[in-house]
């Protein structure tokens, strides 16, 4: 019984995920038709005088995820963007929930920024760390394994990008490829590595790995490193070790999900659904606003 319960939860998650999709889908669509439109701020800021659920950061970050590339709108124009937003802002902070880190690795959390997050590491290093930032904190606030606190992952993450882009980027040919002991010294570099459990061994692990599997390449979710505390599938359910507790897990958007918030969430996939049929309100500054 309670495998069939957790069959029907898993699909309604599903169905909630794929309303979700269409919705953001249509709202792409009816951006990329306006031509006064082409910078993400002018269509963040349209969906924001549409008012409602387009003003919403969890919005505008599904949006951002998922938006194509063109002039404009490329994945380097949306990671300037969110950094230049600073690490306070909610948009900022929703963006990092769009994936969820439970028992994964640092190195595998860096990975998704990457491949789910499409978000690119910025040669401007204030506004990377930005990025980095926000990214260590969501890894760290929801189920990473790493005993580190925020900044130290900050630090690893920009370790694991130079040796990344040491050994994998073209650019680099002819250059001398870092080397095993000097990731290691990148990462111990005055005696800052004080991170119970992340000893040489471990950072071995990392640099062999990204020797073998370049961070922006992405990995299956079984291939992922997660910790044995907990599985994919029970951070996926919401499952405790509790078998009477009713199922509820965060979905990739962020937003709670179980049987006590569908039908609300529903509503709000109908009301995106709607989106370029409402009356536009009045707008007197002369921005975009969705028509």
């Amino acid at each position: 019984m309670a495998s069939q319960d957790n069959y029907a939860y898993h699909h309604a998650t599903q169905s909630s995920q794929q309303e979700w999709d269409d919705a953001i889908s249509k709202i792409i669509a009816q951006i990329q038709q306006q031509s006064n439109i082409t910078t993400v701020d002018e269509a963040i800021q349209s969906l924001i005088l549409t008012g409602g659920q387009y003003a919403s950061a969890s919005v505008h970050a599904m949006y951002l995820q998922k938006v194509p590339e063109s002039p404009g709108f490329t994945r380097k124009d949306v990671s300037v963007y969110l950094a230049d937003l600073g690490d306070e802002n909610d948009l900022l902070k929703t963006y990092f929930q769009l994936v969820h880190f439970g028992g994964l690795s640092i190195e595998d959390s860096l990975r998704l920024y990457y491949t789910e997050l499409r978000l690119l590491p910025l040669m401007n290093k204030n506004q990377l760390n930005t990025l980095l930032m926000g990214l260590a904190t969501a890894f760290k606030e929801n189920g990473g394994s790493f005993a580190g606190d925020p900044e130290d992952c900050v630090r690893i993450y920009n370790a694991m990008i130079m040796l990344n882009d040491s050994l994998h980027n073209k650019n680099a040919l002819g250059r001398a490829r870092q080397t095993e002991q000097s990731f290691l010294e990148v990462i111990n570099d005055r005696r800052e590595n004080k991170v119970v459990n992340f000893d040489d061994d471990e950072m071995r692990r990392i640099y062999h790995n990204i020797q073998s599997h370049a961070l922006d390449k992405a990995k299956s979710t079984h291939s992922m490193q997660r910790s044995g505390l907990q599985t994919h599938y029970e951070f996926e359910q919401g499952q405790s070790s509790n078998p009477n507790k009713s199922p509820k897990s965060y979905s990739k958007y962020g937003a709670p999900s179980n049987a006590e918030n569908d039908d609300v969430l529903k509503g709000r996939t109908a009301d995106l659904n709607n989106y370029g049929n409402e009356e536009p309100p009045q707008n007197s500054g002369g921005c975009c606003v969705i028509l």
